[in-house]
């Protein structure tokens, strides 16, 4: 039942927030889904923080690369091995900081 509430009220603030891409919160809501609530939680908490550090790491980034596609396509390869290889070997939260950067 906390399962089909989560992911009902995932699928309404993406439909209502007018998201371009809403499957992400979708998706986001079932990677952070656990078998009890305090595991949830704690998921919950480590997506958020390492979206946010991902986010603070890839934005300034950008600003200082600007336009320039032949950093960025440097920087891919890197990049992705990060979102690939942490979440596995560092943790959740590191994992989802490496694939925001990814995304970003």
């Amino acid at each position: 039942m906390r399962a089909a509430g989560a992911l009902t009220l995932s699928l309404v603030v993406a439909r209502e927030g007018g998201f371009d891409h809403g499957f992400w919160v979708v998706l986001g809501t079932l990677l952070v889904l656990r078998s009890s609530a305090a595991d949830t939680e704690v998921s919950a908490r480590q997506s958020l923080v390492g979206t946010l550090g991902g986010f603070l790491v890839a934005a300034p980034l950008i600003v200082v690369v600007g336009g320039s596609t032949g950093v960025l396509w440097a920087l891919l390869p890197l990049v992705t091995f990060a979102a690939a290889w942490a979440p596995g070997a560092i943790g959740m939260g590191t994992g989802q900081g490496s694939f925001t950067v990814f995304v970003v």
